[in-house]
């Protein structure tokens, strides 16, 4: 299995260690294997990792929603992967029909995942689908930096 890098991992853990609750809990592979099916995708290797570890939290400025948000301080109950994709799948916002939503800049855009690994943001006032970066683990790294 591909997993994140080792010292990424540790700049996490330092980061939720230093702030815990900005950390949720981690998933089981129960809720992860539903979250999938909900979202009738599969889920990029690094982003279960992230899910198994901590569940969500906020990195940097940016929410990472995942499973478990009712346990981090500064996200709501339904900040979560399943209900955020649904519902900007819902409102059609350009992109996201093949993403999981993950993340929202300050703006309200949602930041999603696609098939292949990268991530993308869907900008509401430009009516663009903008690259944030080739993968989940560079997002996080990007995010910790800021």
């Amino acid at each position: 299995m591909v997993s994140m890098q080792s010292d990424l991992l540790q700049k996490l853990r330092k980061y939720f260690e230093a702030s815990p609750i900005l950390c949720g809990m981690p998933a089981s592979e129960a809720d992860i294997t539903s979250a999938q099916r909900r979202l009738n995708c599969q889920f990029v290797r690094e982003y279960v990792e992230f899910l198994r570890l901590f569940g969500c939290g906020v990195v940097g400025p940016d929410p990472i929603y995942g499973l478990g948000a009712d346990h981090v301080a500064a996200m709501a109950e339904d900040d979560d992967v399943v209900t955020q994709t649904e519902r900007f799948r819902a409102h059609r916002w350009p992109g996201v029909a093949n993403w999981y939503i993950i993340s929202m800049d300050g703006r309200g855009n949602p930041i999603g995942l696609d098939a292949d690994g990268r991530v993308w943001l869907s900008d509401h006032d430009a009516h663009a689908v903008v690259p944030v970066a080739d993968d989940f683990e560079t997002f996080l790294a990007q995010n910790l930096a800021r």
